[in-house]
Formats: C-alpha cells, structure tokens, sequence
C-alpha cells in the first residue's frame, strides 16, 4: 500500500540544473538575436551602393546559430519528460502549448532564413523571425509565473523537482529527512 506522501502529484519544475542550462541556452539565443538586430538597424551604415552590413553581422548570426543549436537541445530534453507529464497532468496547458507553438515557428523560420529563403522572402521571413523570438518573453514569463503555482491535487513548492522525481533521487523532504521517491511505471 502506498502511503498518501508518495500518491500526491509531483509538481512539473525542472531541477536546478536542467533550468540552469535550460535558461543560458535559451538567453543566449535572445542575447545574440538582440545584438542581431541591434547590428542590422542601428549600426547599418551607407556604402558607395547603398547600406553596407555592419561587419559584425555575420559572426553575430554565426553565435546565433550555435545558441539556436544548444536550445534546440535543451527545448528537446523538456519534451519527454517536462510537456509531456504536464500534459498528461493537465497542468499549464494552454500557456505550454503557446510555448510550443512559437518555439516551433521560431525553428521552422530560422530554418527558412537559413536554408530555404531566397532574398525575396529573407526580410518578411526575418521580420516574422525576430518578432516571433520577442514576443516569446512575455509568452514564457505567463508560462512560467503560472507554472510556480500549486499543482493539483495539494502538491507544493515542497515537493521535488520533476527530473528528481521521475529518477527515484533522493531529495530533502520538509524538515531536512530524507526520501526517495518512486515512480509508476
């Protein structure tokens, strides 16, 4: 018979860890994104045939791209334990689910800009690129401000990390005790 300390729902957070990588993957990919932009319009000057790239462009998309590679990464590790729990739980649906949806069309137009695009469709392609990565903020702040709540069921901020769980890891229990948790298979 399980006790009622092992049924409870544990809550879908990531470990310390996994956030940690999660969050300096996803942040350099804004970081050199903004840089991006800040090169391309701000630090554009005129040439003998019109505006001239700023040379810092091309290694700044050069960062951009091996960012976009490690968030691929880390976005993918979430899938199968992170989304796919907090579906099954029926937790942060719909602001998981914009997540999602703008990650997902953030990849597919940065792999439009740079293996598809002619140059006719490369500036409303990175338009809708670059509009997509910053309306992503605030769609993932909600995500995650919502997700910092009580899972159902009674669980809480006491309760360990999904990543822990799921593995069986022990973690601190309120009052400092340890416990292993176990998982339904």
């Amino acid at each position: 018979m399980r006790s009622a300390e092992h049924s409870r729902p544990v809550r879908v957070r990531l470990s310390h860890r996994h956030r940690r990588w999660t969050y300096a993957a996803c942040f350099a990919v804004l970081g050199t994104g903004v840089l991006w932009l800040g090169a391309h319009y701000l630090l554009a000057r005129d040439c003998e045939f019109g505006a001239c790239r700023n040379p810092l462009e091309p290694w700044i998309l050069r960062l951009h791209g091996a960012a976009a590679f490690a968030a691929l990464v880390a976005v993918g590790a979430l899938l199968p334990v992170h989304v796919t729990r907090a579906w099954r739980m029926r937790q942060n649906r719909p602001a998981g689910a914009l997540v999602l949806l703008a990650t997902g069309l953030l990849i597919a137009s940065g792999y439009g800009l740079y293996y598809v695009a002619d140059e006719a469709w490369r500036p409303p392609l990175s338009l809708t690129h670059w509009i997509l990565g910053l309306a992503l903020i605030p769609v993932f702040a909600v995500h995650r401000r919502l997700g910092r709540g009580v899972a159902p069921g009674g669980a809480d901020a006491s309760e360990p990390p999904v990543s822990q769980a799921l593995h069986g890891r022990r973690v601190d229990a309120p009052g400092g005790r340890k416990k292993t948790r176990h998982h339904a298979h």
